[in-house]
């Protein structure tokens, strides 16, 4: 498939999956370019497009090409672009490490309360088994 015959959400979501191949979160490309990962993953869904601001931003911190976005060219990078992933990464902004380590915390504390929560249902469950198997069998 050519990635002319991509749609601009598709070039979106197949220029992030090649930025977090390369170690550079959604989260964290959004906020070096002043935008959310929620914003970006509207543009991935085909809600909305990019500013010029924001592309250029892209552009500059990561090496997007432009053009890619247009249907001018099947370059997704410009030259030089490994450079500017690497020093982007070497730079991450201290607001998005913090970001990141927030987000990892709230899932941690989501997948605790998941836990619990299934285990609150396992034992309920299990006591009203016991319940229903001393109704039928007192002696049990």
């Amino acid at each position: 498939m050519s990635i002319k015959s991509l749609s601009y959400s598709e070039k979106i979501d197949l220029f992030i999956k090649k930025l977090k191949k390369a170690d550079i979160t959604q989260t964290a490309a959004a906020e070096a370019v002043g935008i959310t990962g929620a914003a970006i993953s509207a543009v991935k869904r085909g809600k909305n497009k990019l500013s010029k601001e924001t592309i250029k931003g892209l552009s500059d911190y990561f090496g997007l090409n432009p053009q890619y976005l247009e249907n001018n060219t099947e370059e997704m990078f410009l030259d030089g672009y490994k450079q500017k992933l690497d020093s982007f990464k070497e730079n991450i902004p201290q607001s998005s490490k913090e970001s990141l380590q927030e987000e990892n915390d709230n899932l941690k504390d989501e997948v605790i309360e998941l836990q619990r929560f299934k285990i609150n249902s396992l034992e309920t469950e299990n006591t009203e088994l016991k319940n229903q198997l001393a109704e039928k069998d007192p002696q049990a």
